[in-house]
This record gives C-alpha cells, structure tokens and sequence, in this order.
C-alpha cells in the first residue's frame, strides 16, 4: 500500500508566508487552498493550459486563531508518528504545515489512501473554511454571555462534535469538560476560551 511521504524541510532560507495549505492533484486539475499567516484565505483551481481561477476572503480573528492551534495540534502529532517514506503516484493530496517557529512540514499521499486522523482533522478545517467562501460567512450565534449545561452538545469550528460532561468553578472562570464525538477522550477548557471555539450549539 502506498504510504504517505513525509518530509520535514532542515534548511530554510526564510519562514512561509503561509500557515496551512493543501494542493489536490486530479486528472489534470490542481486545487490549492493556502490560509496565510495574515489571516487570508485563498482557493485556486487551475488546468493545463487555462489560467487558475482564484478566490479569496479575510478570515477573522477568532477563525485564524482556532486554525492555528489546530495546525500546530496536529503538526506535533503527525512529527511524532512514524510513516514509512514512498512515492505517492496518480492522483496526489499534498499537505503543507508551517506553524510559526516550526520547520514547515510537507506530507504527500494518495489521494485514494486513508490518512491519519491529524491530517484529516486539518483537510476537514480547510473543506469548512472553503465552504464558507462558496456560501458566505456563517453568522454566528452571540455567546458572549452563554453558560453551558452538561448534556449540550456543540459543533467547534474545527468541525468536532463535542458534549459538556461537567462544568464546575474554577479560579478565575468556569471550567468545562467536554467529551470529544461518542468515544472517551475528552478535554477542557475555560468558558471564555470554549466561548471562542465554539461554531454552533446542536442540542442535547
């Protein structure tokens, strides 16, 4: 089975300018979608001989920020792992990982092949982030003064589905423990950084 390349740059002559970006290879289409360290999104589509086609839109701050924790969340987590290097014929997903103060990182595989969940968790952010340029920015729902319930389930803008399994006091805020999908890890968070990481609220 053909295994993903994965290459981490030793030298470079100066940062990327990007933070995240993934270039699909399909017949004779090249998809790219760069988020930049300013905050923009860009999706380009180009074919052989045509000009690319290209969009773009500012991300805000909130957007930006739960990006690049995601990037450098899974940038550690893929650094860690051990693939086995080998070529990536046919029809290629390249992924490209530049979290600032971090050697870039540049994965090529199949794009037939089933990647490893960080990855994945990255391809997903990108594909929301692209949807919303096709459809308009979401309006979000006002949080500002939204206390959780154990038994709510929420949608992160990373695209995860979480469930408060317990909320209780803390120091200088509130606490919340959030169960991740239907398995056993979980993880918290202070509300008013919860506050920012949360898309929508889907019910319990």
């Amino acid at each position: 089975m053909t295994a993903i390349l994965l290459v981490m740059a030793v030298a470079i002559a100066a940062e990327p300018s990007y933070l995240v970006e993934r270039v699909v290879t399909c017949g004779g289409e090249v998809r790219r979608v760069s988020v930049f360290r300013n905050g923009t999104l860009v999706v380009a589509t180009s074919r052989a001989g045509q000009p690319p086609h290209l969009r773009r839109r500012p991300l805000d701050e909130v957007e930006r920020q739960v990006l690049q924790q995601l990037v450098e969340e899974s940038y550690t987590a893929l650094a860690e792992g051990k693939y086995r290097v080998d070529k990536a014929p046919g029809d290629t997903v390249e992924v490209r990982l530049a979290p600032p103060g971090r050697e870039p990182m540049r994965l090529v595989a199949a794009l037939a092949l089933v990647r490893p969940l960080p990855l994945c968790r990255v391809e997903h952010a990108l594909d929301e982030l692209e949807l919303t340029m096709a459809e308009g920015p979401a309006e979000r729902e006002d949080l500002s003064s939204w206390v959780p319930v154990v038994g709510e389930r929420l949608e992160l803008l990373d695209g995860r589905l979480v469930t408060v399994t317990e909320v209780f006091a803390g120091e200088e805020d509130l606490v919340v423990y959030l169960r991740i999908g239907d398995g056993p890890a979980a993880e918290y968070f202070f509300l008013r950084e919860l506050r920012a990481k949360v898309g929508r609220r889907v019910g319990r």
